[in-house]
């Protein structure tokens, strides 16, 4: 079951391991040389935007938190500071909102920072069968 060739391949094999030639010691220089040349060097906003910064993940967490907070903090004092008067009164945003609104009897206001709200959305299917829905 033995293969006559199975030996020859490899003492073959045994001898183009044995006659690997090794590195010279210049040969990492001349390769880094060589890529360096091919490739265009990077801007120094490239490399300060790319670069990877080891955080652990507690660190990572508390400072997400931290942000969470201060972005709720900013917003309650943006809703304070337009209530009229400056006073923090529950419910009520501004002069506009739809609770003042109701409260003197007329619609609430459908505008969200100058943008008309949708009343109502009435989806319609374009194409095929439904054409005419």
């Amino acid at each position: 079951m033995n293969d006559p060739n199975d030996a020859a391949l490899s003492a073959l094999l045994r001898q183009t391991r044995s006659s690997i030639p090794s590195p010279t010691g210049d040969f990492q220089s001349r390769v880094i040389r060589a890529y360096e040349r091919q490739t265009p060097p990077r801007s120094g906003w490239r490399r300060f935007m790319l670069r990877t910064l080891p955080i652990p993940a507690p660190i990572g967490a508390f400072a997400a938190v931290l942000l969470l907070l201060i972005g709720f903090a900013i917003g309650l004092q943006i809703r304070v500071a337009s209530t009229p008067g400056g006073r923090a009164e529950r419910g009520r945003v501004g002069e506009h909102s739809p609770t003042n609104a109701l409260e003197r009897g007329g619609e609430p206001s459908r505008s969200l920072g100058g943008l008309q709200v949708v009343a109502e959305l009435r989806p319609r299917i374009i194409g095929g069968e439904h054409e005419n829905r």
